[in-house]
């Protein structure tokens, strides 16, 4: 038909025919026009709609992977991979590492197989044969741990867009049909929905909130289809990530706890060894990179093993824990404090000018703990040694920052405990000394290189041999002769104190059972450490070696320190208690020096009192010294107790001595100590006296009490 006659026949068809035409070809071209435009935005959008919900499922899973990649947890990234159950779309995922190899797959092998592993290392999507693949790095706070791929089967996508697609045509017809107002209304309702539709899509898509809903959708056809599937998978989703979110605060709290558990010691609740590591490391390295200054202090509590070997380790327990809290009190709030093991504690001080500053902390520190512990109604003392080394002047590795600060402590402990010493570079000479001294101790009873020597113990009145006191020397082939002072504390924290000890009175009573033949009254003097009161069988030991040389008890004279007395523990009052009982006379060792009181002396069986030395020295030229002398004197006597003078050296000390009413003297002016054979001789060689040394005489006091 050519145009002209077209034309014609449409000129002569009538008006409505015109109408219908137009509309029907108004339509028509409205139809095709909005098909296009419908399928083409249908298209894109959910291409889009399917890059990014895949996006944000595939960060949501990434997100939760990153703990179990990094601890390889192969079990948990499964089960977390699980969940795409509930996505039918995603056909496949796999997790790679950061060397590239696959870590974990989910899916069919060969759906597995078509994930191209180049995507890995590149965060990006494509489409390839009719699927989506995505790729989304696997990372916590910043760090990458792998890559996460997904393979999404873009098939859903494409029945929405039919569906789009039937639905205007529908919408079409039936607008041919009612008229191109009906259309317009038809039009724009079904452009309504689907702005509906996209703007929940889109706040969803810009901040994740899947607690959205489509509202206003409620037909029944392919949108309203459509909607309801769409809200039924935001719900689906939403009830998903709450389940993850508690599972992942469940797990949070899980992994607080157990790095609490790894980095914090139980029983005083500081941090413990193995922060302590990590953290001086990590701050070593900071003063390292950025300059500045470090300290390191290694504390032990002095005298500590004593008290709970004595009271038991339930009041050991609750001792530590009141010096952790002593310790948290004294340090600045920017310090750290760590128990190593033990009663061994560690502070680490930084932000420092000055080692003044330092050294003030430590006074604190040994202060605080210095002051009594009240625990179940006792009043305890430890103190404690402190060891200062700082970093970068003495160390910049925390190894040898640890040693040097170790020595350190090790050298307060050896100057009298409860003080702090600095390291300096001949400290490592005498730790290694320690060591080596220790080392030897335990040979030198088996390569008889101890012995005992004797000094004599004379009576004033008549000058006449009372007894000798046992004193042990060491003379060691590598390390030639050794001062008790050295060699004992060595001993007592080394364990070796209880075996030497029996040996000593071992040696002590052989020699007195030979020297008794021709003097019957002489008696020997036996020096304990306070560590031997630790074993509760120590007075029935003694008692065994005395017996085992046909000795009576009375004859061997025990000499005990004010220390020990000052806070016995329940051990060794048990001890004092039974040497009481089997008539083992008690003497206290150099008196004067330390805790002198008449409430000590009036709670235990002491036979006798030993006036230290150092008075006796500056005894007429110094008043001090005069005075205390005059004082002790007048309490033994008061007491009942024998006295006995150390360090005697002349004439004149010995008159006064002897007119201010003291009844034995020992010391240079009778004799220095001698050997064993040389002792023998002075006894053959000098009488004894005709009245009995007073080997244990009654305190008034305890025996109105017994």
């Amino acid at each position: 038909m050519s145009t002209d006659r077209l034309k014609r026949w449409f000129a002569d068809l009538p008006i409505r025919s015109k109408l219908l035409l137009m509309d029907l070809t108004a339509g028509s071209l409205a139809v095709v026009i909005l098909a296009i435009s419908v399928v083409g935005y249908a298209w894109m959008s959910n291409r889009q709609a399917l890059v990014e919900n895949s996006a944000a499922q595939a960060h949501a899973v990434a997100e939760n992977l990153a703990s179990a990649l990094l601890f390889q947890d192969q079990a948990t990234a499964k089960e977390i991979l699980g969940e795409f159950r509930l996505s039918p779309e995603v056909s496949a995922a796999a997790i790679y590492g950061l060397d590239g190899n696959l870590f974990l797959h989910y899916g069919a092998e060969d759906s597995v197989a078509a994930l191209p592993a180049r995507m890995a290392a590149n965060y990006t999507h494509e489409f390839q044969g009719g699927r989506l693949h995505l790729a989304v790095p696997i990372e916590h706070k910043g760090q990458r741990y792998g890559s996460l791929l997904l393979l999404v089967d873009t098939g859903q996508m494409m029945h929405q867009i039919a569906a789009y697609v039937s639905g205007i045509i529908i919408a079409a017809l039936l607008a041919l049909l009612v008229g191109a107002g009906l259309i317009d209304v038809l039009n724009h309702f079904i452009t309504g929905q689907l702005d509906r539709l996209t703007q929940v899509m889109q706040r969803i898509s810009e901040d994740g909130d899947y607690s959205q809903r489509i509202t206003g959708v409620d037909s029944g056809d392919e949108i309203g289809f459509l909607a309801r599937n769409f809200n039924a998978m935001l719900e689906r989703i939403e009830l998903h990530d709450k389940a993850l979110g508690v599972e992942l605060n469940e797990r949070r709290r899980a992994e607080e706890q157990l790095y609490r558990l790894a980095h914090s010691d139980t029983l005083t609740q500081l941090p413990n060894r193995q922060f302590f590591t990590q953290y001086l490391d990590e701050a070593l390295a900071q003063v390292a990179a950025l300059g500045g200054s470090l300290a390191l202090m290694f504390i032990d509590l002095d005298n500590f093993k004593a008290t709970n070997d004595n009271f038991g380790h339930q009041t050991g327990d609750a001792l530590l824990r009141l010096a952790a809290t002593r310790l948290r009190q004294a340090i600045r709030g920017e310090d750290i404090v760590c128990r190593l093991g033990g009663d061994e504690f560690a502070v680490v001080i930084r932000n420092f000018r000055e080692t003044v500053q330092v050294k003030v902390i430590s006074e604190k520190i040994i202060a605080s703990l210095s002051q009594p512990f009240q625990i179940d109604g006792k009043d305890l003392f430890v103190g404690a040694s402190v060891g200062i080394a700082l970093a970068p002047e003495h160390a910049r590795d925390s190894n040898d920052l640890v040693r040097c600060a170790d020595t350190a402590m090790y050298r307060a402990k050896a100057d009298g405990k409860n003080r702090y010493a600095l390291w300096q570079p001949e400290l490592g000479e005498n730790l290694s000394r320690r060591y080596q001294m220790e080392a030897l101790l335990r040979k030198a009873m088996e390569r008889r290189e101890l012995e005992v020597v004797f000094q004599p113990v004379h009576n004033m009145a008549d000058k006449s041999l009372a007894g000798m006191e046992a004193l042990l020397r060491w003379h060691s082939r590598e390390l030639g002769a050794v001062m008790p002072a050295e060699f004992i504390p060595v001993a007592e924290e080394c364990g070796l104190i209880n075996d030497i000890g029996i040996w000593v009175m071992d040696q002590a009573c052989r020699h007195l059972a030979d020297w008794r033949r021709g003097h019957p009254r002489l008696f020997v003097a036996v020096n304990l450490s306070p560590r031997q009161f630790t074993d509760p069988k120590l007075a029935d030991r003694i008692a065994a070696v005395i017996e085992a040389h046909g000795l009576p008890n009375n004859c061997v004279e025990l000499e005990i320190t004010e220390s020990l007395v000052l806070d016995p523990s329940p051990t060794t009052l048990g001890n004092i208690a039974r040497m009481r009982e089997l008539g083992l006379p008690i003497a206290l060792d150099d008196f004067g020096t330390g805790y002198s009181s008449l409430s000590y002396l009036g709670q235990f069986p002491i036979s006798k009192i030993k006036i230290d030395r150092r008075f006796v020295a500056s005894l007429g030229q110094d008043k001090n010294s005069t005075a205390i002398v005059n004082a002790i004197i007048g309490m033994g006597r008061s007491m009942g107790m024998q006295l006995h003078v150390e360090g005697i050296e002349g004439e004149a000390q010995l008159d006064w001595l002897r007119n201010a009413g003291c009844e034995l003297g020992q010391g240079f002016h009778y004799s220095q100590p001698i050997g064993a054979a040389a002792a023998t001789h002075y006894v053959a060689t000098h009488p004894g006296g005709e009245k009995p040394a007073r080997a244990f005489p009654l305190n008034p006091a305890i025996s109105e009490r017994d």
